[in-house]
């Protein structure tokens, strides 16, 4: 019997044996693309699943816009869940090629939001807490999870020794692939985390922010690689937030007055306020970085504020951050490491099936030791962002105060005079309020939202081939406001 390239025999006993040879053949699994990639992905200095999902969500809302659109299905999701996020409504608000598309997929959600303000006050479902999850996001979390699999697996083989020299998981993919990894493959990733983020490590990361020095391992990494090391890529690599265009009503320190001049603006009043809070909070602590004060209690934790905070900062502050950075993930890996240690070695589990121990392409890893549910719980857990809580308590106390402020009949006007708030904060509004300032909000801002369908829809017709003898109306540019009134402004 002849064995092919991809077969191997092995005796079941030993050759010198007399009894009869009972051949067991094991099939030897072709290395996928998806392993491949992050297999060539080891020999950079970044996280492999970063790497991998990189520009994912706007091939997503790329394909999206050339025929996603035209599936009922999709596109009610997206109605559904009240349009995309910030970060992905300014990447909408760029594409000039696919405005008509853009135009049609936001009269869909603006007439989906009318709905949901014409029925009784509280079944409108309230958006997420900062407004930062969309179907472009769905996706990217999915072949994020998708990348930590193959990653995992690319873990269990010899290429495994790598790990750790110079690419390394950051800490949102290492929760998401450790579903995946046994007891013996997370000690070994936990041990090159050790050792980069130990002495040497720490070396590495206090001297790459000066450019010239060098750590004892002869690498010279620029801040920015160092701490996308331990947080993660960015996901838009042109924040700003920091040091964008002044905000005039900054200036007014009465809230009520602040709140009522921005209801007449032409943006979100309640993500104006929760910008420039966010505006503030970094220029304060970049500021403070330079003297000795203690920061790590207001130094911002999710990758989405810190990438803020680093670009909007000064070179202090960006010390400041990977020191914050460096000195929880490393706490967070010992304790990890030694929750791991006084585990028990193995965990009792179901019997695996007769036929699984002749094939290696057979999901082995509910068989071999598990990882502890303690440990699995620690790494996957998100710290929690003191930035993101004061944002979040920002935003509730904006709509309650907006509430307030609708008995004035100043303020009614303002609103219906101004852009007044968007279509998330509306319907989270029109939830949190009582029951005679939501009625006064939704009448306004429905009134606001038929005129901006009406513009769509207007803008649509004009841009048939059979209109091209009309002129041109104020309507052009109704697709780029339709986006800011559903989407608002990122903070």
């Amino acid at each position: 019997m002849r064995a092919d390239r991809t077969t191997a025999v092995e005796p079941s006993v030993s050759p010198s044996s007399p009894q009869r040879r009972i051949f067991r053949w094991r099939k030897r699994p072709a290395r996928s693309e998806g392993e491949q990639r992050l297999d060539t992905a080891l020999r950079r200095a970044a996280c492999p699943v970063c790497l991998a999902t990189e520009g994912v969500d706007a091939v997503w809302l790329r394909r999206f816009l050339q025929e996603g659109y035209q599936i009922p299905d999709v596109l009610g999701q997206v109605a559904r869940d009240r349009g995309f996020c910030g970060r992905h409504g300014e990447w909408l608000a760029s594409c000039e090629d696919y405005s008509a598309t853009v135009a049609h997929v936001h009269a869909v959600i603006l007439r989906r939001a009318v709905d949901d303000l014409g029925r009784r006050r509280g079944n409108a479902r309230a958006p997420s807490r900062l407004g930062l999850a969309c179907r472009a996001c769905a996706h990217e979390s999915e072949v994020s999870r998708t990348e930590s699999f193959f990653f995992a697996r690319t873990l269990a083989r010899a290429s495994a020794g790598r790990y750790g020299d110079p690419a390394m998981l950051c800490a949102r993919h290492l929760g998401t692939a450790l579903d995946w990894m046994d007891r013996r493959t997370l000690e070994a990733v936990l041990g090159a985390h050790t050792e980069r983020l130990g002495a040497p490590g720490a070396a590495a990361l206090s001297l790459a922010g000066h450019p010239g020095k060098q750590d004892p391992a002869g690498d010279i990494e620029s801040s920015e690689t160092c701490i996308a090391r331990v947080i993660g890529e960015p996901r838009q690599r042109a924040s700003r937030v920091a040091s964008d265009g002044a905000d005039l009503r900054a200036s007014l320190h009465d809230p009520r007055a602040r709140l009522k001049a921005r209801l007449a603006d032409d943006s979100c009043a309640v993500c104006a306020e929760m910008r420039q809070l966010q505006r503030h909070w970094i220029r304060w602590i970049d500021a403070e970085s330079a003297s000795d004060e203690r920061l790590e209690d207001i130094l911002p934790v999710c990758p989405h504020h810190v990438w803020n905070a680093f670009h909007g900062g000064g070179a202090a502050l960006q010390e400041r951050l990977i020191e914050h950075a460096v000195r929880q993930e490393r706490a967070r890996i010992l304790h990890a490491r030694r929750m791991l240690g006084g585990a028990p070695r193995s965990t009792p589990g179901p019997r695996p099936a007769l036929i699984w121990p002749f094939h290696r392409s057979a999901p082995a890893w509910p068989f071999r030791r598990r990882v502890p549910g303690s440990v699995r719980e620690l790494l996957q857990r998100s710290p929690r962002c003191p930035l993101c809580d004061a944002l979040a308590a920002a935003e509730r106390r904006t709509i309650e105060l907006l509430g307030i402020l609708l008995s004035e009949s100043g303020a009614r006007e303002a609103l219906e005079r101004g852009f007044g708030v968007c279509a998330r904060h509306t319907l989270q509004a029109a939830s949190l309020l009582g029951q005679q300032a939501a009625a006064a909000l939704t009448a306004a801002m429905r009134v606001k939202f038929d005129a901006m369908i009406w513009e769509l829809d207007e803008l649509l017709r004009r841009s048939a081939w059979n209109a091209r003898a009309e002129p041109p109306g104020a309507q052009d540019p109704a697709w780029r406001r339709a986006v800011l009134l559903v989407s608002g402004r990122m903070a």
